[in-house]
């Protein structure tokens, strides 16, 4: 019941939110260097409480080679968790336009939109229930006597965001913004008798790149997210060291240290080889559900991977003269 209720008033979450950029904002669709980014997210949550929550995302989203200053995406995630089988899954597409305030783009205003389908299923066959119980155990053969409603729903969404950026350098860069989620405020409920509309979410986040010496640079972050009566405060920093400068063998390894205030605290660690972001952390629960967590929180998986060009450059070549 506690996981239903606690799924039912808030959306699926990554503890890596910087690398889940249209989960942050919808105006993060194409915010990259290159033309197609392909990206990954895994968690896997408090196996020691309950079964676990279990949440996989994977989007994909470019800028248009005929249209300079828009860029779109696809995203899909799923969730699921409990003895229900509670699941969680979502479709969705983005549209963002960035308004540059130079000729280089270096820095400018990016408007960005998500829409789609997000659909809510359980099974109520694997729940027990008190009147199940023979007196001596439980008898699965013993009818339960409740009563229940739909097992799925479906609902239109949307999500809309603005974000600033500043690029003074490839290494020196700062990113700012907000966006609200589930602006519809659709009904999750199983039963129309009791309508439960999902609260809007904001989050203002913020992001900085600052180049420290020739291959170590500082990334910090922060998001700041309200959901009805829900709020969480996440900010940290990752270092970065890079190993081989050569744009042709790149590679730079991170190792950072965040905290979800009054909730949980994570340690990551990721690479970059060549055009691939990888990187992996774990979080240490330290609010009161402590004891029976026993501090362990989930382990969380992020993938993204870059394609700078879609066409190869054209070599030119110069003709010789006849007589030579």
């Amino acid at each position: 019941m506690l996981n239903a209720i606690f799924l039912s008033g808030q959306d699926i979450h990554f503890s890596q939110f910087m690398s889940s950029p249209m989960n942050l904002n919808p105006a993060q669709t194409g915010n990259f260097d290159g033309v197609i980014r392909i990206v990954g997210n895994g968690r896997r949550q408090w196996n020691s409480v309950t079964i676990p929550y279990q949440t996989f995302g994977l989007a994909v989203d470019g800028k248009f080679l005929n249209m300079k200053n828009v860029a779109g995406g696809l995203g899909i995630y799923n969730d699921r968790t409990g003895d229900s089988r509670l699941n969680t899954f979502i479709a969705n597409a983005s549209l963002a336009y960035t308004i540059p305030f130079d000729r280089k783009a270096t820095q400018g205003i990016t408007i960005g939109v998500i829409s789609g389908i997000t659909q809510r299923s359980i099974d109520y066959s694997n729940l027990r229930y008190d009147n199940q119980y023979s007196g001596t155990a439980y008898d699965p053969n013993i009818a339960s006597n409740e009563e229940f409603g739909m097992n799925t729903r479906t609902n239109l969404n949307l999500n809309m965001g603005v974000q600033w950026f500043k690029n003074k350098s490839e290494r020196n860069k700062i990113t700012t913004g907000i966006a609200l989620y589930n602006i519809a405020k659709p009904n999750q409920s199983f039963s129309d008798a009791t309508p439960v509309p999902l609260d809007t979410r904001l989050n203002i986040h913020a992001g900085l790149q600052r180049k420290i010496s020739k291959r170590v640079d500082v990334l910090p972050a922060l998001l700041w997210s309200n959901q009805g009566a829900y709020n969480a405060l996440l900010f940290g920093t990752s270092v970065k060291y890079i190993m081989n400068l050569n744009p042709n063998h790149y590679r730079a390894v991170y190792i950072g240290a965040w905290t979800r205030g009054g909730d949980a605290g994570w340690l990551s660690v990721g690479m970059d080889y060549g055009n691939l972001y990888t990187c992996i952390s774990y979080d240490i629960n330290y609010s009161r559900l402590s004891p029976a967590s026993n501090y362990r929180g989930g382990i969380e998986i992020s993938a993204i991977y870059i394609i700078k060009n879609l066409m190869p450059k054209r070599k030119r070549y110069l003709s010789c003269p006849d007589f030579l």
